[in-house]
């Protein structure tokens, strides 16, 4: 019979225990990187999501200022639904132009349908100097990006008193 007692037979448990600490460590290891890991590309993946959604609102948001009336068509301060400033498609109307810079800033956002996101419009010439208004006011609304975490920028170019102009609408958020 073989003795049970003999001499490396008390290294087993340890051996054993040993292999368990080590399967253990590795385990919460590469546990703890996958997490990581798939934490991040979730976070990549919100990130692009809230870019692509605020190109796309500034693109939407831009086409319809140059290409629409506006609702109701005829709007003011005081009724509008959704801004447009086109009197015909890319040909701006001054009333709303002056009617949209006179608006306070959540009457304009709301107006704009820019939901959570900020925005900032303003009128350039080809030279990029600000156009001004028959007063000599900036033509510019809302509020510029400031400390803004992502910002999203549509150009759309247009006539404004028979000139060709560029008209800049960002979108951004803190």
């Amino acid at each position: 019979m073989g003795n049970k007692n003999g001499p490396g037979s008390g290294l087993r448990g340890q051996l054993w225990s040993m292999d368990i600490a080590f399967s253990i460590t590795m385990f919460l290891l590469i546990f703890v990187f996958v997490f990581f890991a798939i934490s991040r590309v979730g976070e990549d993946y919100n990130t692009n999501k809230q870019i692509y959604e605020m190109n796309m609102l500034a693109l939407s948001i831009s086409d319809y200022l140059v290409r629409r009336p506006g609702i109701p068509a005829e709007w003011n301060r005081s009724n509008v639904e959704v801004i447009g400033l086109a009197r015909e498609e890319n040909i701006l109307d001054r009333g709303k132009v002056n009617e949209m810079m006179s608006m306070g800033y959540d009457e304009l956002k709301k107006a704009l349908g820019t939901g959570n996101y900020e925005a900032y419009i303003e009128l350039t010439y080809l030279n990029s100097s600000i156009v001004k208004n028959e007063t000599g006011y900036d033509i510019v609304a809302g509020q510029k990006p400031n400390n803004a975490s992502y910002v999203a920028v549509n150009e759309r170019y247009c006539i404004y008193e028979g000139k060709i102009v560029r008209l800049r609408l960002t979108v951004w958020k803190t």
